[in-house]
């Protein structure tokens, strides 16, 4: 039965709350799965999730016992947008291997029908044909994908061979929320974005996942063997926290 203090919601709702003297503005989701109220934050916003059983109107409670929460995630969040505005790749440039590369579109030999791409030193070119044809978009995310996945496989091979740990498979992929994962049939998936990481981000990710083949949770035991082979993962994990935006940036 439905709960009549809760109305049916067709979507977020937004409402607008005053936390200290500062207004913000946020949405209330109501989730069939949610056993509890959360608030998360994001680049998008905040974002109060209720259970069915709590009323709507018990968001505007929630946010103001979480203020100081609340108003901690906004000023981090204006702290990255700031950041990002100071050090956005200037256009014609793009991250690989944790390094600024300028990307240029050149023309192909006459004989060659089909475009291709290669790397010169800290320079990409794209190369097309004279009939415009190639899409120089699809040929160089096509390029990047193709080394993520031999950087990848390599070092899964390695590290795999050290953990004494064998993944079934390993896929590229390009998912929304993760730059990594473990299935239950012990395949790997990593997001070919990677390849604009950092080395030794790109390495952290690897171990993390193959962590899972041995405990398929995030417990201290789970971190203790990503530890033992990564001693420095908070700083990875840090940067993907902090400059994982320059990772999904358009390619062109």
């Amino acid at each position: 039965m439905a709960n009549p203090s809760n109305p049916k919601v067709d979507g977020p709702r937004s409402q607008t709350a005053n936390l200290g003297g500062t207004p913000i503005t946020y949405t209330v989701r109501i989730s069939p799965k949610a056993t509890r109220g959360r608030i998360k934050a994001s680049a998008a916003g905040i974002e109060v999730v209720l259970p069915r059983n709590l009323p709507v109107n018990a968001a505007n409670a929630f946010v103001l016992d979480n203020a100081a929460w609340i108003l901690k995630q906004l000023e981090r969040q204006q702290q990255r947008s700031d950041r990002q505005q100071t050090r956005r790749l200037p256009a014609g440039m793009l991250m690989l291997r944790g390094h600024p590369v300028k990307v240029h579109c050149l023309p192909a030999a006459k004989e060659q029908r089909g475009g291709r791409v290669e790397q010169s030193g800290d320079q990409i070119n794209i190369h097309l044909p004279a009939t415009g044809a190639a899409d120089p978009n699809r040929l160089l995310e096509n390029w990047l994908r193709d080394e993520a996945r031999r950087d990848i496989a390599d070092c899964v091979h390695k590290r795999a061979t050290q953990m004494k740990v064998q993944p079934n498979g390993i896929r590229i992929k390009e998912q929304r929320t993760r730059w990594g994962s473990c299935s239950s049939k012990r395949n790997l998936s990593f997001n070919w974005r990677l390849i604009m990481a950092p080395p030794e981000v790109l390495d952290y990710l690897v171990v993390h996942e193959l962590a899972h083949l041995t405990e398929m949770n995030h417990s201290a035991r789970f971190w203790h063997i990503v530890r033992s082979y990564c001693p420095d993962f908070a700083r990875q994990r840090a940067w993907l926290k902090e400059d994982d935006w320059l990772l999904r940036a358009p390619i062109l």
